[in-house]
């Protein structure tokens, strides 16, 4: 169940050029970004954010566009969120 106080999204961001140690450790400062996978295709981050609004989100998708090593972003908002117990 999505918690009403919060907006979750994944942001798929491109780097130009190799993932360095200082991106990676830019990215992991961030407290709003909970999840980071290094992946393969056209993207090669993606991220889980929390943030507590959508202008929290901006703001952070916006501080992560304007890093050098970032070519482009795309985000994911999520409308709904399914917990598996298993």
């Amino acid at each position: 169940m999505m918690n009403p106080d919060r907006i979750v999204a994944f942001i798929s961001v491109r780097i130009g050029g190799k993932l360095s140690g200082e991106i990676k450790r830019k990215f992991m400062s961030y407290d709003k970004i909970k999840e980071i996978y290094f992946v393969t295709g056209e993207y090669d981050v993606l991220m889980k954010a929390e943030c507590s609004n959508l202008e929290d989100l901006r703001n952070l998708i916006n501080e992560i566009r304007g890093m050098d090593e970032v070519e482009s972003t795309y985000t994911h908002v999520v409308i709904e969120e399914i917990e598996l117990s298993r």
